[in-house]
């Protein structure tokens, strides 16, 4: 009777478990219907995956599901952006509020190898507000739509990249290998919510100028106290760090509504040991860092505090002092030594205005250079006060005894400054009556640079700049890259208003080549084209904020098939765009006069250019084979032989190759065919 009972307990067994397995296998095609169409149905975004894996013990007592392939994209004004993308989605929910109740409880949530795109259009919309409301217009709740019911107890990210744009305030942030867990009751009003945070790489573009480090590692360990009613997460941490900087962190974040932040942050280093300083200098860090031997003081501490959203920012505070820095690397035998700053960086109440930067005092030895430097700038975006001077000389042949470069670089070159600037600048109507007070000079000498990203190298035989109260001028500058050797010389007359107060660059200058490819200039070049493929290079794109003329002589340019020589012209750069007038060159066994414009204003990828030439006695035969353009629409030209005369002008834009896009030309003019002849053919 025992072993009977044995048996049919086992059998029982047997079939539980045989079911646990082919119950998601029978109901996988439900399953995968109702999780797709319910997805579509209560968001505004397309969703799809590729296939699903189902399980029932994998997040057991719950059923488990993983979305391969997972993909959320918007619509609307985000419907070419990918919110989400993700090798894997996986979550566990309740079979039964799936196949009969009128929601489906999710209690976790894992996005695998994800993209995760989160943008605020320029516009002020989100792409991530995606749920579909469930309220009429009267107000009434619409109680038909079956949607989804989160019972969060746990939500990850695993190995991710991250990015956060902010059109409307150029704001962004980006994280690489991102992987991050947080842990909490979501459907409690007052709940310790446990975050783990770890990323390869956080960069942070800011207008704000908050500090932050660039490029660098991060670690957190965070548990908030989460009170839902009012919105509050409130935390204290000493498991914070950036690199090996460690930081011990209070305070809180309170969103009141999607787009705006309430913070009050304190932040400090708990010890002052100058090597965990030095780890958030991307350069170091990165080359070695385990095997530098440093000494001295160093600390860091300050606060955030205020509104963050699109109109507000929040005050700030940093004090930042070293005293005595050393560091070294065991293989190098030059150190750098004898490093002192004192810096603070206030901000009262998040009006960029009101930002004041003080660097007290800068000195660094580097082997047997040494630097020194001071800064004060104050409202800088109406009266600019700035009193900023630095005196130094570095040898750049030796930069290599003291600090780790990148395999296949190879520097040198003699740089020596001793140059001040103080002064205030009023608002531009205001401009003359304060100019600052300016002097010293900039010397560079027998320059050269050669890396992986630059193998041809950048030379700089001379390069002598003089700062004058009025303008900056540039008395000599000579070298070579791409193989064109030019000479320059000029002025510039509002730097400091322009890295200070983003007014328009102004200035003129005076070139000379003796031989350049445009094509290699621009970027165009079909193999520097395949071998950068992968990073989908583009047109050259026009500086904006400029007011800046280039008078330009050059021996000879070549221009994919086409070879000018004696070139001469003015070319000014303003509004994102290239003006030039008055360019003659020979050509094609003529002469070429050109006016015209190249502008990337209002689309990057595809150029928009204005042309208006005058040839006289060009071959045309040489001119058919030297112009894709001109093959394109007039092929008979391939029959025609003699010279040409004409005056044209042309209109359209330029693909991404820099190639004219033939849909877009228009153009008038005339053409006069001289000792013409058609050939056979």
């Amino acid at each position: 009777m025992k072993n009977n009972s044995l048996k049919i307990a086992g059998l029982v067994l047997l079939f539980l478990v045989s079911l646990a397995f082919a119950t998601p296998f029978l109901l996988k095609g439900k399953i995968i219907g109702r999780v797709k169409n319910r997805l579509n149905a209560n968001l505004k975004a397309r969703v799809d995956f590729s296939d699903a894996d189902i399980s029932w013990f994998r997040h057991f007592p719950n059923m488990a599901m993983g979305l391969d392939n997972f993909q959320v994209i918007g619509t609307g004004e985000f419907s070419n952006d990918t919110l989400i993308a993700a090798k894997q989605l996986d979550f566990s929910f309740s079979l039964l509020s799936l196949l009969s109740g009128d929601s489906i409880r999710i209690f976790s949530i894992t996005a695998k190898e994800a993209r995760i795109h989160a943008l605020v259009h320029r516009n002020g919309h989100r792409n991530w507000n995606i749920a579909l409301s469930r309220f009429t217009q009267n107000g009434k709740r619409e109680g038909r739509s079956k949607s989804f019911k989160l019972e969060l107890k746990k939500y990850s990210i695993q190995n991710s990249f991250v990015s956060y744009q902010d059109e409307p305030t150029r704001r962004s942030i980006t994280m690489l290998n991102v992987n991050h867990e947080a842990v909490g009751d979501f459907n409690s009003d007052l709940f310790t919510l446990k975050t783990t945070t770890a990323a390869d790489a956080v960069s942070l573009e800011n207008g704000s100028g908050i500090p932050c480090p660039l490029g660098a590692k991060v670690d957190m360990k965070i548990a908030f106290q989460v009170d839902r009613k009012s919105h509050i997460y409130s935390f204290t941490t000493d498991q914070v760090s950036f690199n090996d900087l460690n930081l011990h962190t209070q305070g809180y974040f309170q969103w009141p509504n999607d787009s705006t932040c309430d913070m009050d942050l304190q932040f400090k280093t708990p010890s002052k040991d100058f090597k965990s300083i030095l780890s958030i200098v991307p350069s170091i860090y990165k080359n070695d860092f385990s095997n530098i031997r440093a000494t001295g003081e160093a600390s860091l501490e300050g606060f955030i505090k205020g509104k963050y959203d699109n109109d507000h920012l929040p005050a700030y505070h940093l004090n930042f002092d070293i005293k005595n820095g050393f560091f070294q690397y065991a293989d190098l035998p030059e150190p750098v030594k004898n490093i002192n700053l004192t810096a603070h960086l206030d901000n009262p109440d998040g009006n960029a205005d009101h930002t004041i930067i003080n660097i007290m005092k800068g000195h660094a030895e580097l082997g047997n250079d040494s630097v020194d430097f001071h800064l004060f700038l104050k409202n800088p975006m109406t009266e600019l006060s700035l009193d900023a001077a630095v005196k130094g000389r570095l040898d750049f042949a030796k930069i290599s005894q003291w600090a780790k470069l990148e395999p296949g670089t190879r520097l040198k070159g003699l740089l020596t400054a001793d140059l001040f600037v103080k002064g205030s600048q009023p608002a531009l109507e205001k401009r003359a009556l304060k100019p600052f007070n300016a002097g010293g000079a900039f010397d560079l000498s027998n320059f050269e640079y050669i890396s992986n990203l630059y193998p041809g190298g950048i030379v700089l035989d001379d390069l002598l700049v003089t700062f004058h109260s009025n303008n900056i001028t540039i008395n000599e500058l000579k070298g070579e890259y791409l193989n064109t050797h030019f000479t320059a010389d000029g002025s510039i007359d509002n730097l400091f208003g322009h890295l200070a107060k983003n007014n328009p660059l102004e200035g003129s200058m005076h070139v000379k080549a003796d031989e350049l490819s445009l094509n290699d200039w621009l970027g165009t070049n079909k193999e520097a084209a395949k071998s950068n493929s992968s990073n989908n290079p583009s047109p050259f794109a026009v500086p904006a904020n400029m007011n800046f003329v280039i008078n330009a002589d050059a021996g000879k340019v070549h221009c994919d098939n086409l070879d000018l020589q004696n070139l001469s012209g003015r070319f000014q750069i303003t509004d994102e765009s290239i003006k030039f007038g008055h360019v003659k060159a020979d050509a094609l066994e003529g002469t070429l006069m050109i006016n015209g414009s190249y502008s990337t204003k209002d689309n990057r990828r595809n150029p928009q250019i204005v042309l208006d030439y005058d040839v006289m006695g060009l071959d045309v035969q040489k001119a058919f084979f030297a112009s894709n353009t001109l093959q394109k629409i007039m092929p008979i030209g391939k029959f025609i032989s003699g010279k040409i005369c004409a005056q044209m002008t042309m209109k359209g834009k330029l693909d991404e190759n820099m190639v004219p896009d033939l849909n877009t030309l228009t153009g008038k003019g005339n053409l006069l065919l001289v000792e013409g002849l058609r050939t056979p053919g």
